[in-house]
């Protein structure tokens, strides 16, 4: 139980509740700018607790979820994004590279989901590139 609340409160003052950790898997996320963050909300997370009674959360490489789908599962990806810029790579941080051929092995990924009637959800930024392999996420799907 400590060591849930330990995270809330992490995840509560750091930027965005943003929870990183470096390639050394030591946690490396900058602090929040709230002056006083909500840090408890009963409510909320009892709440969370009921949605999420029915969900598995998994950690590991995404096509590793290929075995859990049908067509009425939803899938939640959240990659590192493309960096926005040249100081603010996330796609490094950790020991695991996520870089462009990544991107794109998970737009693949994607399409493959579609194409078996599953639903899913992506995270990402939207860089323009001069590179077409790369700014691939408007290529995507159509939204429906």
């Amino acid at each position: 139980m400590a060591q849930a609340a330990l995270f809330i409160l992490l995840i509560r003052i750091c930027f965005n509740g943003v929870y990183r950790v470096n390639a050394k898997n030591i946690f490396n996320s900058s602090f929040g700018t709230a002056i006083k963050p909500i840090i408890y909300q009963k409510e909320n997370i009892l709440e969370a607790s009921r949605m999420l009674q029915k969900v598995e959360i998994l950690c590991g490489d995404f096509e590793q979820t290929y075995k859990y789908v049908e067509n009425n599962t939803l899938v939640f990806f959240d990659p590192p994004y493309k960096p926005v810029s040249k100081t603010s790579s996330f796609t490094s941080y950790s020991k695991f590279r996520f870089n462009d051929q990544e991107q794109i092995r998970l737009r693949d990924y994607c399409q493959k989901l579609h194409n078996i009637g599953c639903k899913w959800m992506l995270c990402n930024s939207d860089i323009p590139d001069e590179n077409f392999l790369v700014s691939y996420m408007h290529l995507l799907l159509p939204v429906v």
